[in-house]
């Protein structure tokens, strides 16, 4: 098994360059849906859209822009990308997870995070090619509508729970600044260094309280043995915009998005390479 792993580091090494291009791509494109979302939801909340979305529906508003069908390439292009770093982090460890029970439980949540963002890229791709968004699954309620009926409702259950895991590490991640190890600190300025740290703080722990709600609703099918039970993005944020009359919460999310989608726009420049 080292030797196996040996050899994939070894092949990972030589090809770090490019991998390195590649995961910034991802991470361009993953920052501009998110913020898609995130000023989606500012906008709802103050008043001027016709309702929440989810990656699903950001990329839809996309097609509708000018030179939409060009971008909506780029941008499905971009989240296969991010699908293969988050694979290689998974597979290689280049962050050094390790193989601890908190380390192992990241590495698996990458494996996740891949699966879902190869989906959202096809369904770019099917949106390029005509098909609406409406009918659109995403992989939460993808995988409940697997998991329950073949699987059983516990297995669907388990990967609740390894969500609501990601949702608390990703919420740590926002209050010790853990991430800081994965910038290139020492090439920014003062200023540069505070705004990514403030927004990188802000957006994963907005990243947790949404990936904590997602848990909850595939624990939820669990408990139910309800596949409609399940929910994405769209219907977290629906969730906690209904928490409060003013939509106060809603707009914190919203904001904390938006910071997050900020944050990988700026890794593109101050991730360091592996």
């Amino acid at each position: 098994m080292s030797t196996t792993q040996e050899i994939i580091r070894e092949v990972a090494k030589e090809a770090s360059p490019t991998i390195d291009r590649v995961a910034r791509l991802g991470l361009l494109a993953n920052g501009v849906v998110v913020l898609i979302v995130g000023a989606l939801a500012l906008r709802f909340v103050f008043g001027f859209g016709q309702g929440l979305a989810g990656p699903e529906e950001a990329l839809a508003s996309v097609r509708r822009q000018p030179f939409g069908q060009i971008t909506l390439a780029l941008l499905s292009l971009g989240l296969w990308a991010y699908a293969f770093w988050k694979l290689v982090q998974a597979i290689v460890d280049p962050e050094q997870k390790g193989t601890s029970f908190v380390g192992m439980m990241e590495r698996v949540g990458f494996g996740f995070t891949a699966l879902a963002y190869m989906m959202l890229g096809m369904a770019g791709f099917q949106l390029l090619l005509g098909d609406g968004v409406g009918g659109a699954t995403g992989p939460e309620e993808l995988a409940a509508k697997i998991l329950a009926p073949h699987f059983g409702r516990w297995v669907a259950g388990l990967f609740g729970g390894i969500i609501v895991l990601a949702g608390v590490l990703q919420a740590r991640m926002g209050v010790t600044a853990k991430f800081r190890h994965t910038l290139a600190l020492e090439r920014m300025s003062r200023t540069e260094v505070i705004a990514v740290l403030v927004l990188g703080c802000v957006g994963y722990l907005a990243l947790g309280i949404v990936s904590l709600v997602i848990g909850y609703f595939l624990v939820r099918v669990a408990l139910l043995y309800d596949p409609e039970a399940a929910g994405g993005w769209h219907e977290a944020l629906a969730l906690l915009g209904s928490l409060d009359p003013g939509r106060w919460v809603l707009g914190a999310m919203a904001a904390g998005v938006v910071s997050y989608g900020l944050y990988f726009v700026m890794l593109v420049r101050y991730r360091r390479s592996y």
